[in-house]
């Protein structure tokens, strides 16, 4: 191929490459690991928001509950 590094002439010798390119291969794969765990951070976050929803949805239920019993009370 015209203009390519003739040090890589077969695909043998790019999967050589790649396979002997351990700062690569080392960047990315710590790249994959800290974007598992912002993913892992944002689920939990996700997590803590619905119980948050939960817990305001209760909430909001016990005080028209109480509301409407106060209603009745009048």
């Amino acid at each position: 191929l015209d203009g390519v590094d003739t040090d890589f002439d077969t695909l043998k010798e790019v999967a050589e490459w790649i396979l002997s390119d351990s700062t690569g291969a080392a960047g990315m794969q710590l790249a994959i690991q800290q974007h598992g765990e912002a993913i892992d951070s944002i689920n939990e976050s996700i997590e803590n928001i619905n119980q948050d929803i939960e817990q305001l949805q209760s909430d909001l239920e016990e005080e028209k509950n109480r509301s409407v019993e106060k209603d009745n009370e009048l």
